[in-house]
């Protein structure tokens, strides 16, 4: 598979950078200034994957898990339950004639990718960069 070139990808930017929602700007804003925290792989692993259990299941069940004990899933969670997320939470108009549930798929889509975005900006212990990293 031929890699995009450095001005293919520059146009494709702008594109995907409007593929929003107010959940998913409060989700960055939020949760993800700073984050992750530390520079620990291990720690942004579990936390990485908090975050997508606890979309996936509030996804799948329509509320947020009841509190846990652990500090940063709790507080995930009060987060969604704030945002009344995926059941009432605000959608861009453009999408208000959409189906709610796979609007919200979409939702995790997009947090996936800043949750990758923040762990290749801050957490590598590497420069800011796009992904996929450019290369051969």
């Amino acid at each position: 598979m031929k890699a995009l070139s450095r001005a293919t990808e520059e146009a494709e930017v702008p594109r995907a950078r409007l593929l929003t929602t107010p959940f998913v700007e409060a989700f960055k804003r939020d949760l993800l200034n700073p984050w992750p925290n530390q520079n620990d792989s291990d720690i942004y692993g579990k936390e990485f994957g908090i975050f997508i259990e606890v979309l996936v299941q509030t996804h799948r069940k329509k509320s947020a898990p009841p509190v846990s004990g652990d500090a940063f899933r709790d507080r995930f969670a009060q987060f969604l339950t704030a945002q009344q997320w995926p059941t009432a939470h605000q959608l861009p108009v453009e999408w208000q004639t959409e189906d709610r549930e796979a609007c919200a798929a979409a939702e995790i889509s997009l947090i996936s990718r800043a949750l990758l975005d923040a762990y290749w900006k801050f957490g590598n212990g590497g420069s800011p960069g796009t992904i996929p990293p450019h290369g051969p």
